[in-house]
């Protein structure tokens, strides 16, 4: 009876010793995942971070983000009052990717106060629009906050992914795009805020958000101050003015509730766009605007006038130590890139068309013509060469995302109403059904001859389907998000270094070099991929790129390891790299040959649990300088090269345990199993 007490206690002991163990050894592995977070303190009190952090951490003083940096969900990142986080600047299209930034899964506490501000800024000396990526949460926690911070020189200042922060008596300023842009289910408060001097709108918000907008100043927007698009916002006591559009617009099946706002120095204090509206004005007072409300009869409007928000009393200093003299996308004096230059070791721009139609956000080829789909709904056919509109007609839905000619009829992708049309090419809607995804949508749509291709958006998959929307096939792509074409072989979407080449597996086997800022949608002619893009949306340049393909191979191989695999992918001109895996020395070398009279650049994406840290590049022996991104599965080193044979070893500072958690844990509960046996041997021994 004892040694079966002995023996049952001994057992729970090692049940639950085994369960904690299996709890710590998972969440071991699953952070061996990623590269360990960097922080070095500098000899000058900043201290460098980035990376990916695995516990919580309290910020003070300066900080330089030298990595991109995420916050995964269940981490905290406190940032005290005072703190300047600058973000290593990157300027040039060949660095776009590897802008420096913040992604937010976990939760944001950055509560300065009005006489300690938090700056999240450039640390160029001659900081301009652009230089960082930006601050985005993406299903982040609720309670995150940015209270009294300066967010400037960004692309995008603050983006929120299905997430809803408090963000209030802070300054959004001189960044690229949006001050603060919301998309996919996000319920923030921003309130107090001084928001001025932005590329696009100073707010906006895409599907399905329900944002309470109170006691802010927006003014100077490249845009409108405040733009709603297929979400719902109440805007109380806000002075919106001298914005280039409007003051507030509302889009795609929007809602807006405007309440005691001033409006001054607009084209519209309010304007209604595509689709059917629903617009609550009262309280409001309009000043100079070139017009009041502008809607149409299919939207719903109901309108008084009042005494506006009076005088808004902000208790903290708007702070300009310097002045960037221009609103984003001034043609004259902004220098940031906008166009990159038509050839590059990747692709050659032998056209570009469409002069005068705006953003385009679709674009399909039918075999002698070029279609596009513009911001208002406006479907173009196009001459390729000249660009000559031979037809014009209006897409019944809001917002036209994706494109595609099965041969006979157009199909047109309408993102804000989750919804495909099969229409004539004369505008008339022959079928629909609904996207794949309900929730997230779709953004691009493709043709390969037989079957309908969507590309999601908020998930990383190709949704393939048949002429009745009926879900055929799934396919899990590595990278890729918005437009899609297929060439035959391979299909191709934005992502990566600016646009991708994924095969039917969903593996990325190639890529480009975009032809500008944003890409947009693509479509392929059977010899050129053409491609619609962004540049600066305020601009009436030639916005569709005909693009001849250069160079676009990537090569992935399986690196075998304790009993997994693990697919490391290598950019270049070459395509026999023999590459090998050290573990001991964490280490991945390889070759690479440049043909005479090229040089070129080489990307290769590392698995983060396979092999992570800081890493080296040696070249021929030698250290070599290279660029660096990160996502949460990947990491992405390039580097430049020149003609002829090179060795390359790429070393990391963390590695792929020797042993899975489940040899050891076998091997222990073995060992425990081995060790009850010779006790209770030793005491029947005993005892006799």
């Amino acid at each position: 009876m004892r040694k079966l007490v002995v023996v049952v206690l001994v057992w729970l002991l090692l049940v639950a010793f085994a369960s904690n163990f299996l709890a710590v050894s998972a969440c071991f592995l699953e952070q061996s995942r990623f590269c360990d977070p960097l922080s070095v303190s500098l000899e000058n009190s900043v201290t460098e971070k980035g990376g990916i952090l695995t516990e919580d951490e309290t910020w003070s003083g300066e900080i330089l983000v030298t990595r991109f940096l995420i916050v995964p969900e269940g981490i905290t990142l406190t940032i005290e009052a005072g703190t300047v986080v600058k973000f290593q600047h990157a300027r040039g299209y060949k660095e776009g990717s590897e802008k420096k930034g913040m992604e937010i899964y976990g939760t944001l506490q950055a509560v300065g106060t009005p006489e300690n501000q938090i700056w999240f800024t450039s640390d160029a000396e001659d900081p301009i629009n652009g230089d960082w990526h930006m601050m985005r949460l993406i299903n982040a926690g609720n309670d995150s906050i940015i209270k009294y911070a300066i967010v400037e020189f960004a692309q995008q200042g603050i983006n929120l992914w299905n997430s809803s922060p408090t963000i209030s008596h802070s300054i959004v300023r001189w960044n690229n795009w949006e001050g603060i842009y919301l998309e996919s289910y996000c319920e923030p408060l921003i309130e107090y805020c001084l928001i001025y001097e932005n590329g696009y709108n100073g707010i906006a918000m895409e599907q399905f958000n329900n944002a309470t907008l109170q006691y802010n100043t927006i003014w100077r927007s490249g845009t409108n101050g405040v733009h709603v698009d297929a979400s719902t916002a109440r805007a109380e006591y806000n002075i919106i003015r001298e914005n280039h559009a409007n003051g507030m617009s509302v889009d795609d099946h929007g809602t807006l509730i405007a309440l005691n706002n001033t409006l001054q120095h607009n084209e519209a204090g309010i304007q209604c766009g595509q689709g059917s509206n629903t617009v609550i004005a009262h309280g409001n007072k309009f000043e100079n605007n070139l017009v009041k409300i502008s809607y149409s009869p299919s939207d719903s409007v109901q309108y008084s006038e009042g005494n506006g928000a009076g005088e808004i009393n902000y208790d903290y200093p708007d702070n300009r130590p310097y002045e960037l003299g221009y609103i984003p996308g001034d043609p004259e004096k902004d220098t940031y890139m906008y166009v990159y230059p038509d050839e590059d070791e990747t692709r050659r721009v032998i056209n570009k068309i469409g002069e005068g139609l705006g953003l385009t956000w679709s674009i399909t080829w039918d075999g002698e013509y070029i279609w596009t789909a513009a911001l208002w709904g406006d479907v173009y056919k196009l001459n390729p060469e000249t660009g000559e509109i031979k037809a014009h007609w209006i897409f019944p839905g809001p917002q036209a995302w994706g494109m595609t000619y099965d041969g006979e009829n157009l199909w047109i992708n309408d993102f804000a109403e989750k919804k495909v049309y099969e229409m004539t090419t004369s505008g008339n809607v022959l079928s629909s059904f609904e996207s794949p995804d309900p929730e997230g949508g779709a953004k691009g749509i493709t043709w390969d001859g037989e079957y309908l291709y969507l590309m999601g958006w908020t998930s990383p998959t190709i949704y393939k389907l048949d002429k009745s929307g009926n879900l055929i096939d799934m396919i899990e792509i590595e990278e890729g998000r918005g437009g899609l074409t297929w060439d035959g072989n391979y299909f191709w979407a934005p992502g990566g270094r600016g646009i991708c080449k994924i095969n039917t597996d969903g593996r990325i086997v190639g890529g480009i070099y975009a032809a500008s800022e944003g890409t947009w949608d693509l479509a392929w002619d059977g010899q050129y991929l053409w491609a619609t893009q962004r540049t600066n949306e305020n601009w009436q340049d030639a916005k569709l790129y005909q693009i001849e393909i250069l160079i676009s191979t990537t090569t992935s191989y399986p690196i075998e390891w304790d009993g997994g695999t693990y697919y490391i992918s290598i950019s270049s001109v070459s395509s026999d790299h023999n590459p090998t895996f050290s573990q001991p020395d964490k280490q991945l070398a390889f070759n690479i040959k440049g043909p005479e009279s090229i040089e070129g650049v080489c990307t290769v994406a590392i698995p983060n649990e396979l092999l992570g840290g800081d890493f080296t590049v040696i070249f021929d022996g030698e250290p070599l300088d290279h660029g660096y991104s990160q996502n949460s599965t990947h990491a992405f080193i390039d580097f430049g090269y020149t003609p002829g044979l090179h060795e390359v070893s790429v070393i990391g500072t963390t590695v792929i345990p020797e042993f899975q958690s489940s040899l050891i844990i076998a091997l222990f509960m073995t060992s425990i199993v081995l060790a009850v046996v010779v006790y209770t041997r030793k005491r029947s021994t005993h005892s006799r």
